[in-house]
């Protein structure tokens, strides 16, 4: 039995030594392969190290969680996600998630048990550090990788800059651990993890994200003020600490500064010289840049917190469920975002979306987690972490948090956070003290039963976590690209297999949405009809069924109402629209697409209707200005329209969208008139900057209304006007000779 138990927790512990490269995975079989096959992966290991862990724990007692308030209070905050899961308005959405993130309940699961297996098997400080330096070694080929590429924003294998800065910042802490642990006893590991710190800074630093960023001095400015005020072991650290402080302390009241005159005086940084200085350092000034005024990305999520906690109103306790901030960001959406991401499904902030899909219950235990960790870090006596160790442990803790302030989180820095946990818990518990430890272990007969239960429990979830969520994505990627390649019949099969293995599970609106807008693709494409059909069918069913079982999702109607408008069911894409703008009733995009409807249908009165609302609610939005316009062009208001436009200026002459109303209702004189006012604008330009992109625009707009008059039936003027561009521009000589034999060849 003794041989047995010994290979089941190296099997174990060699699992829990995988988890790191779950960081490397990059499934390009798979629908978003940055995220589904990380996930996959280590949905995968976790199932098989619960399975051995079970059968250890039945088998020894010492391998039974220890009785630890990290523990409980893990516990609590799982318990409570789950309530507010099963409470929540779409528990089926809360439970699996989607392809996209890939969280929802079954993730936390899996890294509760993750986090219970590693701190059960991972039992001496010799084990943890080899996990963290895999972790570390793992990082360095992750960095690497991304300094090889393009940019590190764009070519990581994580699939996201921001994933890449928060996984950077946690391996340069672990890393920081390390060299402390070395310092003055190992000069070569001590500048081996010094460079390995410096390296994954410089790539932290390389992703531009400033909420890292910010985390990153935070939390070496907790660290310096904690050795400053508790260091009187270290005099002489204790006083580069002193000076750490004090330069932060000016540091901030500068970048303040700095911040307030960029934001509030313009023009007064543009010309001082100090303001634009401090601009130019790294890291500061990428921070002390951030425009606050007007919607942007640093304001934007100003915004959505703020939508966030109107929805916190409704459901205070519990709130939303997982994956359902989406909903929340819909109902409340504030139409001043309409320049931004329509279909934010995250608020940008950790602490915020625990509130949002937990409610102030969920933040509690959330914020818990962060306040047990550092009380038991600092609680725990001496031998165990030194006071260096305890400062550094501190900072990374503290720079989490505040890049989470800023962000949201992905498996790998789930993973990395849930591991530290572990760690501390397993590093201040007492062995003798174990969950469930007066159960003695088990005899022959039970642990054939516990191991069948464990065989079966196992199979059951990798199938329903892993295997089918693969099986789906991998299916709908497929049919995918079968439609690229224009192999539309054999596409279809390949998004039905995708369905069917969704079907109450991960990735069912994804899957749906992408059929629709397949299906919304293909009419105005040379396909055959009986295979359009096929797609519109199928899309118009299965967002049929989606809408009964998650109402309050906005963007499959969206998605549907496109898909039958473009099919020509205007009264149902209607319906469809008008069920989308009850779940988000300050949706422009909606009342764009209603308007757009309205004119298909020559049904003008209802599209100025409709498209003078989008306006009221934002009237600052340009595009929604320009619809207004187009609109009661359409409806053969001119003069109302002029006024709607005259805010915009000249940018409203060079809007191709406001030139549909004259070639719909056949105005061609009034549509050269529009082009030839380009003309005199541009020549105006060109004359003062001589710019050849300018001289193109003009030749452009010159053989437009050539072409204009062509389609007015007047051939003798068209060529007239070709001629006098050939004159004009005689490098466009060649181009303009084959348009003037076009039309002598059809005259």
């Amino acid at each position: 039995m003794k041989d047995v138990n010994d290979i089941i927790r190296y099997a174990v512990i060699g699992l829990v030594m995988l988890v790191p490269a779950v960081a490397l995975i990059v499934a390009n079989d798979l629908f978003f392969p940055y995220i589904t096959g990380k996930n996959i992966m280590f949905r995968v290991l976790v199932s098989l190290a619960l399975a051995g862990w079970l059968l250890l724990a039945a088998a020894d007692p010492r391998y039974r969680p220890h009785r630890s308030p990290m523990l409980y209070a893990l516990l609590l905050f799982v318990l409570v996600v789950g309530l507010a899961d099963l409470f929540g308005i779409s528990p089926a959405q809360s439970l699996w998630s989607n392809f996209e993130r890939m969280e929802g309940f079954v993730t936390i699961l899996h890294l509760l048990t993750f986090f219970v297996v590693a701190s059960s098997v991972l039992t001496t400080e010799r084990l943890w550090s080899w996990f963290f330096h895999i972790s570390i070694g793992i990082s360095v080929i992750v960095g690497l990788h991304a300094l090889g590429g393009d940019s590190v924003r764009a070519s990581n294998l994580l699939g996201n800059s921001i994933y890449v800065a928060i996984y950077m910042l946690f391996h340069a802490f672990l890393a920081c651990l390390f060299l402390v642990r070395t310092w003055g006893k190992h000069i070569g590991y001590t500048i081996s993890y010094g460079a390995i710190i410096a390296f994954l800074i410089l790539i932290m630093m390389l992703t531009d994200t400033r909420g890292t960023m910010l985390g990153l001095l935070v939390g070496f400015g907790v660290m310096a003020l904690i050795v400053a005020v508790l260091g009187r072991g270290y005099p002489a650290l204790r006083k580069i600490a002193l000076g750490v402080v004090a330069l932060g302390l000016i540091t901030a009241i500068g970048f303040a500064s700095v911040l307030t005159i960029n934001n509030a005086y313009p023009d007064v940084a543009e010309e001082n010289s100090f303001v634009q200085a401090v601009n130019d350092v790294p890291v500061i000034g990428t921070l002390a840049s951030i425009n606050l005024t007007g919607v942007n990305s640093g304001t934007t999520r100003l915004y959505i917190w703020g939508i966030a906690l109107q929805g916190l109103e409704e459901r205070p306790v519990l709130g939303w469920g997982q994956e359902n901030f989406g909903v929340v960001f819909d109902k409340n959406y504030d139409p001043i975002l309409a320049t931004r991401e329509q279909w934010f499904d995250r608020a940008h902030n950790t602490f915020v979306d625990w509130l949002s899909a937990a409610g102030i219950l969920g933040l509690l235990t959330y914020v818990s987690l962060y306040g047990v960790l550092l009380w038991l870090i600092w609680r725990d006596p001496s031998e165990n972490w030194p006071f260096l160790e305890k400062v550094v442990l501190t900072g990374m803790v503290v720079a989490y948090a505040v890049h989470n302030l800023f962000v949201f989180d992905s498996i790998t820095s789930y993973i990395l956070f849930f591991v530290v946990m572990a760690y501390v818990a397993r590093q201040t518990a007492s062995d003798d003290r174990r969950v469930l430890a007066a159960l003695p272990a088990v005899n022959m007969p039970v642990y054939s039963v516990v191991a069948s239960l464990a065989l079966v429990g196992v199979i059951a979830s990798i199938y329903m976590t892993a295997y089918r969520p693969y099986v789906a994505s991998n299916e709908l990627l497929t049919g995918l690209r079968n439609v690229a390649m224009d192999q539309y019949e054999s596409g279809l099969p390949h998004f039905e297999n995708a369905l069917a293995y969704a079907e109450r599970g991960i990735g069912s609106q994804e899957i749906r949405e992408q059929i629709a807008q397949t299906a919304a693709d293909l009419i105005n494409q040379d396909v055959d009809p009986s295979i359009t059909q096929g797609y519109v069918e199928l899309g118009d069913s299965e967002l049929e069924k989606h809408a009964e079982s998650f109402p309050h999702d906005t963007r499959p109607y969206v998605v549907w109402g496109q898909m039958l408008t473009e099919a020509g069911q205007f009264e149902l894409a209607e319906e469809r629209l008008l069920s989308g703008l009850e779940t988000s009733p300050h949706k422009q995009m909606i009342m764009f697409q209603l308007m757009s409807i309205h004119v298909e249908q020559g049904q003008y009165e209802e599209a100025v209707e409709w498209s003078k609302r989008a306006f009221e609610l934002n009237p600052d939005y340009d595009q929604a200005r320009i619809r207004y316009a187009i609109a009661l062009r359409y409806a053969g208001e001119m003069e109302q329209a002029e006024e709607v436009l005259e805010p915009l200026g000249e940018s409203a002459l060079f809007s191709d969208q406001l030139l549909g109303p004259y070639l719909a209702r056949g105005e061609y004189e009034e549509l050269i008139a529009v082009r030839r006012q380009r003309v005199e604008i541009l020549n105006e330009r060109l004359e003062a900057s001589e710019d050849p992109s300018v001289l193109e625009q003009v030749a452009q707009e010159r053989v437009l209304i050539a072409v204009t008059y062509y389609e007015m039936g007047d051939s003798e003027r068209a060529i007239q006007e070709f001629e006098s561009i050939k004159a004009d521009y005689p490098n466009f000589a060649s181009q303009i000779d084959s348009y003037i034999e076009r039309i002598q060849e059809e005259r």
